[in-house]
């Protein structure tokens, strides 16, 4: 007896909610950035803040550089100028997604702002599919 099965995926949202749970995610996670001082505050308020920064700028600065074959070089070069930086010591994917960021929007402080909405906004994202199922 040949049965065939349909498996449905576990769970199917319409883009239209997924894009309203991203958009109310970004907003939310701005929204308390900007309630909280974080647009006008300095990087001082956790310890670790000013050398993701750098750390970041510093993978901006290699891309851009053109020595894409020589990274471990280019960071002892970064580290004799700049000698506060968290690469190496935390995982990479936030240095390297802020450093691609901050290529095509510029280095600052509201550009590397933007990276936690962003990563909120997907989160929101995922997180919500299931419940948003139809």
């Amino acid at each position: 007896m040949n049965v065939l099965v349909r498996l449905k995926p576990p769970y199917r949202t319409s883009s239209l909610s997924s894009a309203c749970m991203a958009a109310a995610s970004f907003a939310f996670c701005l929204a308390v950035q900007g309630f909280s001082g974080t647009w006008s505050a300095g990087f001082g308020a956790y310890p670790d803040e000013a050398s993701h920064f750098v750390g970041a700028v510093m993978v901006r600065d290699w891309l851009a550089s053109g020595r894409w074959f020589t990274p471990l070089e280019s960071a002892r070069n970064y580290y004799a100028h700049y000698p506060f930086f968290a690469v190496g010591y935390w995982p990479p994917l936030f240095h390297i997604s802020t450093g691609l960021w901050l290529l095509v929007a510029g280095v600052g402080r509201q550009q590397a702002l933007l990276i936690p909405a962003i990563f909120a906004a997907g989160t929101g994202w995922r997180v919500s599919a299931p419940a948003l199922s139809t």
